[in-house]
């Protein structure tokens, strides 16, 4: 698993607006905040990207872009964004690539194999890692507002 002050592996994933996003371009000119959950259309999950969307104003203000990442494709990922309301894109990872790399994947959940643990991580614009919560338990779900304090301390160090 990745901790704060590793580096983040990049990766290129199809996001609910119908574009590739590659971590290493956004670093480029933003700070990310990469919320992984375990599926599309599940009640703790959505909640947790609520909570997201409640700060996504101060995130930007920031500095910050959001992303949500899932095994979800990107078409079930856009209607649940649309149904959600929320003004961020959500990332399909149907190859589950990402989730090993950041150290949030889960042998199984409800009969379901290599999916995501609830986690949130910030990525500063150098690449590294600023925070990290990872869930312990499939239930676990980090919270909105820690990480966009660290957001906020990335951004007030310049």
């Amino acid at each position: 698993m990745v901790q704060v002050g590793d580096q983040a592996p990049d990766f290129t994933l199809p996001s609910s607006n119908r574009d590739q996003m590659t971590l290493s371009e956004v670093l480029k000119e933003r700070i990310a905040v990469l919320a992984f959950y375990h599926f599309a259309f599940t009640d703790g999950c959505g909640s947790m990207l609520v909570q997201l969307q409640e700060e996504i104003d101060e995130f930007h203000r920031l500095g910050a872009e959001v992303y949500g990442i899932s095994a979800d494709s990107h078409f079930a990922q856009w209607w649940w964004a649309h149904e959600r309301e929320l003004d961020y894109p959500l990332l399909g990872d149907l190859d589950r690539k990402t989730f090993a790399p950041y150290g949030v994947e889960l042998p199984e959940l409800a009969g379901y194999s290599r999916i995501a643990q609830r986690a949130i991580f910030v990525v500063g614009r150098d690449g590294k890692i600023a925070y990290a919560d990872v869930g312990q338990e499939h239930y676990d779900q980090p919270e909105a507002l820690p990480a966009l304090e660290a957001v906020r301390r990335l951004a007030e160090a310049g």
